[in-house]
């Protein structure tokens, strides 16, 4: 996802993504072991090369790849969502060369959102666990705007060509 005009976006780039992402997923969620969660790294790559290629942001595509599984484990052993919130942050930090308050908010909240998920998820959630789950990643992606796009208006319906087009 990228602050800049979309560049090169096409619907095969989106289904690109969505492939490489759920795969990855997949692979992960059949490992026991952080060794083992490994074989979800190419996958990654190949999710986060695209987003580079076609997002307008330079970054280091085997870091951000080897970051997202870094939280992806540690969420998976209950570390607590401020520490896998961190390095969300640092991986977005590191992809839209930003840093700050903004960028460390919108880590914290993605992953207070998904904690609460994983709280309140073993049983039934109810239409306000969703509402504040809404609630929550609206916040992130508006401290994400705002971090990316300190010159724009805080409104976030046009700040990035993944959200606009339903990439996410």
């Amino acid at each position: 996802m990228s602050a800049r005009p979309c560049r090169g976006r096409r619907p095969a780039d989106s289904l690109a993504t969505a492939w490489y992402a759920a795969r990855a997923a997949q692979l992960f969620q059949s490992t026991h072991s952080r060794a083992e969660a490994q074989i979800a790294l190419p996958y990654l790559v190949a999710y986060y090369g695209v987003l580079r290629r076609t997002g307008g942001e330079e970054f280091d595509v085997a870091n951000a790849a080897r970051w997202e599984l870094d939280w992806w484990q540690l969420r998976r052993e209950n570390v607590g969502a401020k520490q896998y919130g961190l390095i969300i942050a640092q991986n977005t930090s590191a992809i839209f060369h930003v840093d700050g308050p903004d960028i460390l908010t919108a880590g914290l909240l993605r992953a207070d959102a998904m904690q609460y998920r994983d709280e309140h998820g073993r049983g039934d959630m109810r239409e306000r666990d969703w509402a504040f789950i809404q609630e929550e990643l609206a916040r992130s992606y508006q401290a994400l705007h705002a971090a990316i796009n300190p010159l724009k208006t805080p409104a976030f319906e046009s700040s990035t060509c993944a959200m606009t087009r339903g990439d996410q």
